[in-house]
């Protein structure tokens, strides 16, 4: 990632923040790679990632998470979010992503909400593909008709949670967890 952004787009600020999982050999690897590389960059390893991905214009992952945030974190703001950029051609993290998840693709890419680059070369054209206002636009206004409208986005991401480990109860008891507790009178 780093020599794709470094030849195709030179004038770009790299934020590198590791996974908190990342071992520090690897972090020690990537560190020593930026100072190598003529990119600028910047390490956060603040806890707020959502104030950081509001702030950029891209987000490149391997298969984080914070793709599916940054999506839910531009639906109710008043500009389109980052591109999402997903790399899978390093060493062997699409075998990985595939023993991980049991899934063969990306959600986000199959929704064509996120792009994909299966190859360093795929990637250069993914970043500029994901950082035009043009892609940035057509995803956040899909997201906010049709995948998560702003108010929606808390309960869609409850209910997805209370199907995964509610799968044998009674649809009762599921609806129970989104119900506030009773008022307390107090006297």
């Amino acid at each position: 990632m780093i020599k794709a952004t470094q030849s195709h787009v030179p004038a770009t600020t790299i934020i590198y923040r590791p996974h908190p999982k990342e071992p520090d050999a690897q972090r020690v690897s990537v560190r020593s790679l930026l100072r190598e590389s003529k990119v600028a960059w910047l390490e956060d390893s603040s806890s707020n990632a959502l104030s950081l991905l509001a702030s950029c214009d891209a987000v490149c992952s391997a298969f984080s998470t914070c793709g599916l945030d940054c999506l839910f974190l531009g639906a109710g703001d008043d500009r389109p979010p980052a591109g999402i950029i997903y790399s899978l051609f390093e060493g062997d993290l699409a075998d990985h992503y595939k023993r991980v998840t049991g899934l063969s693709y990306l959600p986000l890419v199959r929704r064509r909400v996120a792009l994909l680059a299966d190859n360093p070369q795929a990637l250069a054209s993914m970043l500029r593909r994901g950082l035009t206002d043009n892609w940035r636009r057509r995803v956040w206004q899909y997201w906010r008709e049709v995948e998560s409208p702003p108010r929606g986005a808390s309960m869609q991401i409850l209910n997805t949670i209370a199907s995964d480990i509610g799968s044998g109860r009674q649809s009762s008891n599921r609806a129970s967890l989104y119900k506030p507790p009773a008022a307390t009178k107090r006297h």
